[in-house]
């Protein structure tokens, strides 16, 4: 996790095909960051001679860093994980998954190849 993110994680429910005691299971993640708001006041005042920002200057700022789905999951009770601690942390332990860098919503820049 990087600094100033977050992550949602969507654990599928069990069902005919995904069952989390047999490690079929799978669940969504996203990890997202903050962004500055294009619809409220510049972030910086206006100044006469210096640059002022328009709306399009956060026309590629997305919060999301990454997506993916992760499939073939398990999970058991074990030891944590930094910065936490102890030993009473839902460990989840998948087989596969497919993620998508910047998430699969962004909005390409001009020139990203």
């Amino acid at each position: 996790l990087q600094p100033g993110t977050n992550w949602e994680i969507f654990l599928l429910p069990s069902n005919a095909s995904h069952d989390w005691d047999k490690g079929t299971a799978a669940a969504t993640v996203s990890e997202r960051a903050a962004t500055l708001s294009a619809d409220k006041e510049t972030p910086h005042p206006c100044v006469p001679g210096q640059e002022c920002f328009t709306k399009d200057r956060w026309d590629y700022a997305y919060p999301g860093v990454w997506d993916g789905m992760f499939s073939g999951c398990s999970w058991k009770q074990g030891a944590c994980t930094y910065p936490m601690q102890g030993n009473d942390c839902m460990v989840y332990t998948c087989s596969s998954s497919d993620i998508t860098c910047p998430s699969h919503y962004a909005k390409k820049c001009p020139g990203w190849t």
